[in-house]
């Protein structure tokens, strides 16, 4: 083969190079999408929370009746339902029996599989109320029973339960009600401090 001196292009040491540059690039990029979606799966459950308590609220007040939440955040998952004793159940006992209207019941999620009011299995929920019981609200909008508190949704990327999660760009969420009533949705960017 002859080498002609005007002859232009690239070497296979040159393509190789930009080979090798290009794939540690989108692996970059591609643990940086994973963790832009995992946030958004978190924000997505808290908003879908945040939506049910306020459609509880609204329906309490409407139906003049006590609207009631069970949450289960070892099976991520949650109902809402009119806690007025239908025909055969017991009106304002706070458990769902009988035919008592059920107005959300959130199935259990997986990753490939996100039903709208589920909670996948890469975030966690965790419930701290003021008493034991189910919260909800009583037919004036106000806490069912005075039970107030907070629903917090962060991903379980804490491998090693240190509290130190591996994503670095993580975000809590967290649903708050208040005594008075009143619904609010937070973010953090450590669990701590709530905007």
């Amino acid at each position: 083969m002859v080498l002609r001196k005007n002859e232009k292009g690239f070497t296979l040491v040159e393509i190789m190079l930009v080979v090798v540059i290009m794939a540690i690039a989108a692996a970059a990029a591609g643990v940086q999408l994973k963790n832009k979606a995992t946030n958004r799966r978190v924000k997505n459950a808290a908003t879908d929370m945040f939506s049910a308590f306020q459609q509880a609220k609204m329906e309490a007040v409407k139906k003049r009746a006590d609207v009631i939440f069970t949450l289960n955040p070892g099976a991520r998952t949650y109902s809402l339902f009119i806690d007025d004793g239908g025909t055969t159940g017991t009106a304002g006992n706070g458990t769902p029996e009988g035919d008592e209207q059920i107005l959300i019941n959130a199935p259990v999620a997986t990753l490939t599989n996100i039903p709208p009011n589920s909670v996948p299995p890469d975030v966690n929920m965790t419930i701290s109320f003021n008493t034991a019981g189910n919260p909800g609200f009583n037919s004036r909008g106000l806490p069912y029973q005075n039970r107030f508190g907070t629903v917090v949704f962060d991903n379980n990327n804490d491998k090693n339960g240190d509290g130190d999660l591996t994503n670095d760009d993580a975000r809590w969420y967290r649903v708050v009600l208040s005594v008075a009533g009143y619904i609010k949705l937070e973010m953090s960017k450590n669990g701590t401090d709530w905007q």
